[in-house]
């Protein structure tokens, strides 16, 4: 009994990360050579450092000569050179190394989503391994992959940095150094915008861990491994931030938008978004409407733009019912 308790959830879990590889893979390659537009300029940009290295062996590439007769490399905030996808094009082509670096990627935020949920949430294994599903291959990431926004590539970790902070069984100054290697990782992939996802996420995080199992948060251990983590990845990514602050000084960054919009048009919006492509178009399916009239609907409904970036943001129905199941054996036990 005891060992058909352990094996069958290792085979689950295998069989979900093979099935998500293989999903991920066949969707970023399923109009090759035809791939999303974005890996235009990644792609070029991993053959030209990855000629530097070559030439130069793993030394800093500050300027190009491929590009404009000598754009700014390394001072780029969107240039990865020593990340683990640029790295891996020292024995792969730019496009395998993509492939490579998603899913070994993919496959640690999986196996730490599982981690998690049954070591530290004490989750049954079957909910385990569905949020590690949920965390690990949700649309966001999808879409990133698709089109080619390689500085999200890291969003799977997210579950990485929740076991470095939150596992007891993880010794304080390891997760800290851990955690500082992923924060260096994140700023030489171009990874700023997903610091700031990381940490709104968290903030969603960390009151629902509290309402469920609040024994488990160790507000010490936090602040301890954040703090120490924080000062190492500054001095591991000292150059890296200097060259990028010392090149964009130069170019102003004031933006001012104006939305006309009102909040509750804006949280309608929200929704609107939410429910996307994947639940609104059967709805315009099922009353024989086209659905390529989708986008100007929802831009009549709320009086803002919407366009391909908004549609990527919606939920699977099989969500929502999820949710209502949820909410039902909250109210009911």
């Amino acid at each position: 009994m005891e060992l058909t308790r352990i094996k069958w959830p290792a085979i689950i879990i295998a069989a979900n990360l093979l099935v998500i590889c293989w999903i991920v893979i066949a969707f970023i390659n399923l109009k090759y050579p035809l791939v999303g537009l974005d890996y235009s300029g990644t792609i070029a940009q991993l053959l030209d450092t990855s000629l530097h290295f070559h030439l130069n062996g793993l030394t800093i590439q500050w300027y190009t000569p491929t590009f404009g007769g000598g754009l700014p490399a390394f001072p780029n905030p969107n240039n990865s050179q020593f990340s683990l996808l640029e790295l891996l094009t020292f024995w792969f082509e730019p496009w395998q190394a993509v492939i490579i670096s998603s899913v070994i990627i993919i496959c640690l935020g999986f196996i730490a989503g599982y981690r998690f949920f049954s070591g530290l949430l004490k989750l049954h294994w079957t909910t385990s391994i569905l949020g590690a599903v949920f965390f690990s291959a949700n649309g966001f990431i999808m879409q990133r992959l698709a089109i080619g926004h390689l500085g999200y590539q890291t969003f799977p970790l997210l579950t990485v940095v929740l076991l470095l902070l939150l596992d007891p069984a993880l010794p304080v100054f390891i997760a800290a150094l851990i955690l500082a290697l992923l924060g260096a990782v994140l700023i030489h992939q171009a990874g700023y915008f997903i610091i700031i996802v990381y940490g709104l996420s968290l903030l969603l995080i960390f009151p629902i861990i509290y309402i469920f199992r609040p024994q488990i948060i160790n507000w010490k251990r936090i602040l301890f491994v954040v703090i120490c983590a924080g000062f190492v990845a500054l001095l591991i990514s000292a150059s890296k931030l200097s060259a990028v602050f010392s090149f964009m000084r130069f170019f102003p960054r004031q933006v001012s938008d104006i939305y006309t919009a009102s909040t509750l048009s804006g949280l309608f919006g929200i929704l609107l978004q939410l429910l996307g492509t994947m639940s609104l178009t059967p709805i315009l399916w099922g009353t024989r409407m086209e659905t390529i009239l989708l986008q100007g609907l929802l831009i009549t409904a709320t009086g803002a733009n919407y366009g391909y970036w908004e549609f990527d943001m919606s939920l699977s129905p099989i969500v929502f019912g999820l949710l209502v199941i949820a909410v039902d054996k909250f109210l009911h036990h």
